[in-house]
């Protein structure tokens, strides 16, 4: 709905409700570890509006593709334990992070096809990777940290997706629905 409201774990508010004014695609996410705590919330045209805990905050802009329908995903992916802000536009993605006090851009991708969803993919406490569906042709795919395609992808599945040690011999297989079925991947 555009505002957001953060309480203390008694109830009481942390600080005054924000009104945002803004659509959102998903929900806001954060980061609370060392010296890094924030609440991020971006809204469908790559506007970031970044909060910390005593109510303060400050806006950023994602330029990524057209700058509509934007979807969001926080994550490290970079690799500096700092969260990154990885904005997607139609087919074209994007991943910003801070390098001191500057606020720059990773790297960009853009995809053949319109992505319909990003979001952050772990694997054995590195850093992350990002995640990516195609609804229309039923693909997901994953790029590293400097945007790469991962080589065995796109691979096809209809849903979200995780990697784990499905065996237990520390290999990663990426587990993805794919329609009515459940697959499972062995990756290299």
């Amino acid at each position: 709905a555009g505002g957001m409201q953060v309480v203390q774990k008694k109830g009481e508010p942390r600080f005054p409700k924000k009104d945002l004014q803004a659509k959102f695609l998903q929900s806001p996410d954060f980061q609370a570890d060392g010296d890094n705590y924030r609440i991020v919330a971006c809204d469908e045209k790559g506007r970031v509006s970044v909060t910390n805990l005593e109510g303060a905050d400050f806006k950023l802009g994602l330029e990524v593709g057209k700058k509509q329908a934007v979807k969001f995903a926080f994550a490290d992916v970079t690799g500096d334990e700092r969260k990154d802000y990885i904005a997607l536009s139609g087919a074209d993605l994007a991943v910003f992070f801070y390098e001191k006090s500057s606020f720059k851009k990773a790297f960009k991708h853009q995809f053949g096809e319109a992505q319909d969803a990003v979001f952050e993919v772990a694997w054995a406490r590195r850093k992350a990777f990002v995640g990516t569906v195609c609804e229309a042709k039923s693909q997901i795919s994953l790029l590293d940290g400097q945007g790469k395609l991962l080589p065995q992808f796109p691979l096809a599945g209809t849903t979200g997706f995780s990697i784990v040690d499905l065996l237990g011999d520390g290999k990663p297989v990426v587990v993805v629905g794919n329609g009515q079925s459940v697959v499972a991947y062995s990756l290299e």
